[in-house]
């Protein structure tokens, strides 16, 4: 027994700051703590006072769901005595099970290969049969600026007039950036309204700098309030703040279009509903799926997370787009960070580029000055 104690004591010494190995770390200390004897009050107050400081909270029910799953596999050390036969693990779920199996690289090719076979082949996703299968046309701006009503049709067609929705850059969390849908289209028309009739020189350059500034969407309404994130931290934008799960994001990068449109449409085969499609402006195409009879965190992770997530990384997906906060690209607007020279939009025509001057570059001898509503007002 002094063995087991010895142990538990130098395994609470060593638990690794939350944001370091913790959360693993946690189920062998608790599993010490079962055998030395302590009662899950004990382990909890023990193990709460033994978690050094880091970079999140780690609260209670962390810590109990860890001395749960440690009572279910291990047992207290009687000297003496034979241990008791550990209680068996729960029956592993479907998702349990096919995470299992599409984690075999082998398996998930042929899921792949068979995703692309049925879809009928590779697909252009840049190509006439993606453009015809849409109901919803991309509004023309001009000329110079393809499609830049995007945003426009997006926001009027996948959204209520009511829902809160977060436009802006990746780390954008503030008030401003945070308006109904019908506030954001009545925003971005007057916008690309004033843009239209700037001089033709100068309109490339404002509507670059537009893109720079609200270049990400929420595809998922938010609530307007504050929620914390999984760092315990407040923010208007974290995945506790999500009102509605209508969209799971499905982001290919390492596959060229082709075959990224080939996979999506052998996953509308099998039954899945894309709502948009939208060209990053770079490698990837991002795809809204939809989420139907969705209503819950908890229902999100089960049904999403678990469930096909699992399939979707198997096929080429990134599976770190599966939160419910997740940002996606903005139609209709110029990406510039990649320096790619083009725009992204729900269907856009695969090669068109555009040259704009880079943001805050002065033109002839100065910056356009923004009020508070982000348009120009002229030089300076």
């Amino acid at each position: 027994m002094k063995g087991i104690e010895k142990r538990y004591r130098k395994a609470l010494a060593n638990i690794p700051a939350p944001g370091t190995g913790c959360h693993p770390y946690l189920l062998r200390v608790a599993n010490y703590a079962v055998m030395a004897g302590r009662s899950d009050t004990e382990a909890l107050e023990e193990i709460r006072a033994s978690i050094p400081q880091g970079d999140r909270i780690v609260d209670d029910q962390e810590i109990i769901d860890a001395i749960e799953k440690a009572r279910q596999d291990t047992t207290a050390f009687v000297p003496g005595c034979a241990p008791f036969p550990p209680i068996p693990r729960p029956r592993p779920t479907e998702a349990e099970i096919l995470d299992r199996v599409l984690k075999v690289k082998t398996n998930a090719e042929k899921l792949r290969r068979a995703v692309i076979e049925a879809g009928g082949g590779e697909l252009d996703p840049f190509g006439s049969e993606v453009r015809n299968s849409s109901s919803i046309r991309p509004e023309t701006f001009s000329e110079a600026f393809p499609f830049a009503g995007g945003m426009i049709q997006l926001l009027r067609h996948l959204y209520r007039p009511d829902d809160v929705v977060l436009i802006g850059r990746q780390y954008d969390a503030k008030r401003e950036n945070l308006k109904t849908a019908a506030e954001w289209t009545a925003f971005f028309e007057r916008q690309l309204a004033w843009i239209s009739e700037q001089p033709t020189e100068r309109q490339q350059y404002e509507f670059q700098l537009l893109g720079e500034l609200y270049p990400l969407i929420t595809p998922n309404p938010l609530t307007g309030g504050l929620g914390l994130t999984k760092k315990g931290e407040e923010s208007l934008r974290a995945d506790s703040c999500v009102a509605e799960y209508r969209y799971a994001i499905a982001e290919f990068d390492d596959m060229p279009f082709n075959e990224q449109g080939a996979i999506l449409r052998g996953l509308c085969k099998a039954g899945v509903r894309i709502a948009a499609l939208i060209y990053s402006g770079n490698k990837s195409l991002h795809a809204w799926l939809c989420c139907d009879g969705i209503s819950n965190a908890a229902e999100w992770k089960t049904q999403v997370k678990k469930g096909l997530f699992p399939i979707l990384g198997a096929v080429g997906a990134d599976t770190a787009c599966s939160n419910p906060g997740r940002l996606s690209r903005l139609p209709g607007v110029f990406r510039d960070d990649k320096k790619t020279g083009r725009g992204c939009c729900s269907l856009r025509r695969k090669g068109v580029r555009h040259e704009p001057r880079r943001a805050y570059e002065k033109l002839d001898g100065g910056e356009p000055r923004r009020g508070d509503d982000g348009r120009s007002r002229g030089r300076r």
